[in-house]
């Protein structure tokens, strides 16, 4: 007699609760949004082949992902808009606190994790908070602005709680070194941290196609590409102004405020007449997709406005996308992104201040097919040989392996 649907289902959940019980327990603490960040996920699916893995997160409406079932994301509270959480009363933001405490101290008395994995600084006060043994692993992917912090607000005081307690994780990790510096600096630690650039993970682009004819179809049709969330600090209106100097057609990708659509509808419409430069807005995976296997070239051009975007040679995800699509890239010719990128063949430095600048680095690129398609083979071989998510979080792996004594088991 055939297995009812319902019969099966539960089959597979006890498989899948089975393969969990068999493995020690991570309990990952996520204060932001355990689906925003990239490699917040590329890191959770690699750790869930050695451990049980929970993941406990604040709730808001830019949860999307669909989890694999060896992964339980325990979202607090109903679904509330990001903006809504930023803007709430410092006596909400104090009750959201506590709940999210609460809930990671019960999720620490069910599982008995053999190890803890704090996402965020907010992330790493609360699991000091709750603990009374085992391991930390903290991970910070944005390191505030330390030197402006309101006195007046719980951010704060969690923050310089992280700070203290900072030197008492086994294990620290940021993606971009001078970002560790800063803060390592600030919390009087004097230890290295782990630097993890934001690779994208090594399935991330499959071609439907040869490299080389691939690379030669980007050439003929000329496209730029920007994914970036938009904002007048992210440099689509300096995108705009080179794309329409160069003459090749532009697409712009990513959230943006109302007032900033604007901005840049009116932008495009000065400088566009031959209707070149698209305004995608937010895209799904499919249409981003889409957009990287059309694209030529790969903008990325955040200006120096705060200690993350100074420091985000190696911290931008969006890099190592287009460099995995097989994109040559143009970027900040800055500190950061030189002491990362210098010498890499898909890889043009200019002022993003400057459109002109960001124009000829457009054209330099695009001046010669097979040069173009030497730098298009040379953006993929990196992504597959060297800066693949699971290559470059081998290190942290490992080190979490040993300090469960995972290397010695059979």
């Amino acid at each position: 007699m055939a297995t009812s649907l319902p019969s099966q289902a539960e089959g597979i959940a006890s498989s899948v609760a089975a393969v969990r019980s068999a493995k020690p327990a991570l309990l990952m603490a996520v204060y932001a949004n355990a689906d925003v960040y990239v490699p917040t996920v590329a890191a959770a699916h690699i750790l869930a082949h050695q451990f049980s893995l929970t993941i406990v997160s604040r709730n808001s409406d830019e949860s999307y992902l669909d989890w694999p079932a060896g992964i339980e994301v325990e979202r607090i509270g109903p679904p509330v808009p990001m903006r809504q959480l930023e803007t709430a009363s410092p006596l909400s933001k104090a009750r959201e606190f506590l709940r999210y405490l609460g809930e990671l101290r019960r999720a620490s008395s069910r599982l008995a994790p053999a190890i803890f994995y704090a996402y965020d600084p907010i992330a790493l006060a609360a699991v000091m908070m709750i603990r009374s043994k085992g391991p930390v692993i903290f991970q910070c992917h944005d390191a505030p602005a330390l030197e402006k912090l309101p006195l007046r607000s719980l951010q704060t005081w969690l923050i310089k709680y992280a700070l203290r307690r900072t030197s008492d994780a086994a294990v620290v990790v940021f993606p971009e070194k001078n970002r560790a510096a800063y803060w390592l600096h600030a919390a009087g630690d004097r230890r290295a941290a782990i630097i993890v650039p934001n690779g994208a993970p090594r399935d991330f682009f499959q071609p439907d196609s040869d490299w080389c004819d691939l690379a030669a179809q980007r050439w003929t049709a000329r496209r730029v590409f920007y994914l970036s969330s938009m904002g007048s600090e992210n440099g689509q209106l300096e995108a705009i102004d080179a794309c329409a100097t160069a003459g090749v057609p532009l697409d712009l990708a990513g959230r943006s405020s109302p007032e900033f659509r604007a901005s840049l509808e009116k932008r495009v419409a000065t400088n566009d007449p031959a209707e070149r430069i698209r305004i995608h807005g937010r895209v799904d995976d499919a249409t981003r997709m889409r957009l990287l296997r059309d694209a030529a070239v790969g903008l990325l051009l955040y200006k120096p406005v705060s200690k993350n975007w100074e420091f985000s040679g190696s911290a931008s995800t969006k890099l190592f996308e287009y460099g995995a699509a097989g994109l040559p890239v143009i970027v900040p010719d800055r500190r950061s992104y030189r002491e990362f990128l210098d010498g890499e063949e898909w890889i043009a430095f200019v002022d993003i201040d400057d459109p002109r600048s960001i124009a000829a680095g457009i054209n330099s690129i695009l001046a010669d097919r097979d040069r173009y398609v030497t730098m298009s083979r040379a953006a993929r071989a990196a992504h597959e040989n060297r800066l693949n998510y699971e290559l470059l979080f081998e290190p942290v792996r490992a080190r979490i392996a040993e300090l469960t004594n995972l290397n010695g088991r059979a």
